[in-house]
């Protein structure tokens, strides 16, 4: 459990999904330090980076072991 801080990830898949008017991403990633264990989180645009793809690398921030923040890795 992560209670806060950041982990690096590659996102598989994403898909972004309108709902009432407002955009979020169903994305699916896996942390660099377990590659085989797939994780899916519905977030919203305002905590994602611009045109998400997959096979980008990113850092993926918590808060209570919820994906918070999205930011690509340089």
């Amino acid at each position: 459990m992560i209670l806060s801080g950041t982990r690096p990830a590659v996102i598989h898949s994403v898909q972004a999904v309108s709902l009432h008017g407002s955009v979020f991403y169903d994305v699916m990633f896996a942390h660099d330090e377990q590659p085989e264990r797939l994780i899916k989180a519905r977030l919203g645009s305002e905590v994602m980076y611009a045109n998400p793809q997959a096979g980008d690398l990113v850092t993926i921030s918590y808060l209570m072991n919820m994906p918070t923040q999205v930011s690509k890795r340089d």
